[in-house]
């Protein structure tokens, strides 16, 4: 009996503790959200870089694609661009974020690269699960991001990770970038004959967006020149040619290299991040000028 009450006690005791820990820490984060640099894995970043829209933001651009776009990082983004890319993910997941987040941006920038790839709905329902999601929003401590292994992690990664000088000299495998490019040849040779759903998904998000009052502009990332002009990128563009009227995001052009044919390198994707920065600010001053 006295066993009883004692285990009773103990875990009266870790509950309290462990309710005292979990309000110091959400008021930590109401006060200051800590900058994440590094994450458990790839899902885990992406869910992260939604979350932070959904709860955080109120963007007046936004950018969405895959991890082609990815690249262009939101640390050397201008404050008013928010970059919602996701590694190994879709625009139209990305869209229908925005779409549900009821947060419509001045403009909306889409990567056409991988436009018609396939809408993730179990990172959707996740994101938006009932009742749960609303408690995020005054629960800090429960958004991914605020995990305290990542923390952790990052502590971890901007005392011993490599710098942005270090990033910026870091060259290809050649090896692997060869082998890499023959197969996105092969890939890149063949049409895509499943895109009637996912063009149909595409409209009516583009159309919500619009009559909510988003300006779309599409772009292409920049990829290997033996793939520019390859058949399943000269499909993408006569699908949207045929299906949108919206204008392209015009990027000045340099040479860029990549590290398998797809994704640049750390410092072309910066140096792109640039230009399309640039060109962002461009656009923006024509339509004030109009």
């Amino acid at each position: 009996m006295n066993l009883s009450i004692s285990n009773f006690r103990n875990i009266k005791l870790i509950l309290f503790q462990f309710f005292v820990f979990f309000s110091i820490y959400n008021l930590l984060l109401f006060y200051k959200s800590p900058t994440i640099t590094s994450y458990q894995s790839q899902w885990q970043q992406n869910y992260s870089i939604a979350q932070k829209f959904i709860y955080n933001l109120t963007k007046a651009n936004v950018i969405v694609g895959s991890s082609l776009a990815a690249r262009m990082r939101n640390r050397f983004l201008d404050k008013n661009l928010y970059n919602l890319s996701f590694s190994g993910g879709s625009v139209l997941t990305g869209l229908e974020i925005i779409k549900q987040s009821n947060t419509i941006p001045k403009y909306i920038f889409i990567e056409i690269n991988t436009i018609f790839r396939e809408q993730d709905i179990k990172m959707l329902n996740s994101l938006y699960y009932p009742i749960w999601s609303k408690v995020k929003r005054y629960l800090p401590a429960l958004i991914e991001k605020n995990q305290p292994l990542n923390l952790i992690l990052s502590k971890l990664k901007n005392l011993y990770g490599k710098s942005h000088i270090n990033h910026l000299k870091e060259a290809r495998n050649q090896r692997n970038f060869e082998m890499s490019l023959k197969l996105k040849k092969l890939e890149f040779q063949i049409e895509n004959n499943d895109l009637k759903d996912k063009l149909i998904k595409l409209k009516l998000l583009i159309n919500y967006l619009e009559l909510k009052g988003a300006i779309i502009l599409f772009f292409e990332m920049p990829i290997e020149k033996s793939l520019v002009n390859s058949i399943k990128m000269k499909q993408i563009r006569k699908v949207l040619q045929e299906n949108f009227s919206n204008k392209n995001l015009l990027i000045s052009y340099m040479n860029y290299t990549t590290s398998d044919g797809l994704h640049l390198l750390y410092k072309d994707a910066y140096e792109y991040t640039k230009k399309f920065k640039k060109s962002v600010n461009q656009y923006e001053k024509i339509l004030r000028v109009n």
